[in-house]
């Protein structure tokens, strides 16, 4: 997308579909587009309406295995540089939401393997490409795991990368985790829709640190994260071993870290005592007599070797 061409422009032409010379085609829905500002974007879509395919002569990309809310998105990005996802319909994986997804993986519909697209056969661009489906759709990590997938299927690599970033927003907000119960959905969308292997190492960190819940949480998300196609029986019982590992060193750690604040806390009452009694000493070392019976003063403090010594002869009393 030019720079140089007004973002309130290109918003006007995505929203009108005014002198659109290029139609995505997506279960029923058309999005009327722009050869010049889509093409620059994306290689695969040039290359198609470039070259002797049909999409050349009908000047109609077909999209039918991506769900349209997708297609919209891979639109929006186009036009505006950032993309929405339905966020504040978020489902809880308690209500069904990461279920239905994950039943959607099992049963195929986002199960197809994607390859690189065919340049011979421009047709072929969605016909191995997983459907999203309805149920979960409104969960932003799946959301932005299928806009992975038609930006890393389409070669707009800028799409990818923002919905990784969008991703790891996700992942290092610590104050929300209800996306965690997704995981399996999303790890098992993610290995079968998209050729990035930059998402597949954010959903691995992401795995990693939230282990214990994907393992010994609800039956429901332990029992889906297990018979992911990913994992063997062995590798499931590493893991379990893994995460009482880490779930043990994170108990020592927070102990010591316990142990060392009450350390430090006893440090700081010692020198403070130190202060007081090196205060004494110089107090002592410089007073000949009490400032309230006024009787003299018959001992000084030796404040090179610590030793009390008579005022007058300096004779060492230990």
């Amino acid at each position: 997308m030019s720079s140089e061409i007004p973002s309130s422009v290109l918003v006007q032409l995505m929203q009108s579909g005014d002198f659109s010379d290029l139609k995505f085609l997506c279960n029923g829905e058309e999005f009327k587009v722009h050869k010049a500002i889509v093409c620059t974007q994306s290689p695969v879509i040039k290359a198609a309406t470039e070259g002797s395919f049909e999409e050349s002569r009908t000047n109609v990309i077909k999209m039918d295995n991506f769900d349209p809310r997708v297609v919209r998105q891979l639109v929006q990005f186009i036009y505006t540089g950032d993309y929405e996802v339905d966020g504040d319909q978020h489902v809880t994986p308690d209500q069904g939401t990461c279920e239905g997804v994950s039943d959607k993986v099992e049963e195929g519909t986002l199960s197809k393997s994607q390859a690189p697209p065919d340049e011979d056969q421009p047709n072929s661009t969605s016909s191995s490409l997983p459907t999203a489906s309805d149920a979960g759709a409104a969960d932003p990590l799946l959301q932005h795991i299928r806009v992975n997938s038609i930006g890393d299927y389409y070669g707009v690599e800028r799409l990818v990368s923002l919905a990784n970033r969008k991703i790891k927003c996700l992942h290092k907000d610590a104050n929300d985790k209800s996306w965690v119960g997704c995981l399996p959905a999303a790890i098992e969308a993610a290995s079968q829709s998209t050729g990035d292997h930059q998402v597949q190492e954010i959903l691995a960190e992401a795995t990693a640190e939230n282990l214990p819940t994907l393992l010994f949480s609800t039956l429901l998300v332990s029992d889906r994260f297990k018979s992911l196609s990913l994992f063997t029986d062995f590798s499931i019982r590493v893991l379990e071993y893994c995460a009482l590992n880490n779930k043990t060193l994170k108990y020592k750690l927070a102990t010591a870290h316990s142990s060392h604040a009450e350390t430090q806390k006893q440090v700081k009452i010692r020198e403070m005592e130190i202060e007081k009694l090196k205060e004494c000493m110089r107090v002592l070392n410089k007073t000949s007599e009490c400032r309230n019976c006024a009787a003299e003063f018959k001992c000084t403090i030796d404040p090179n070797e610590r030793l009390l010594r008579c005022a007058k002869c300096m004779c060492k009393h230990y």
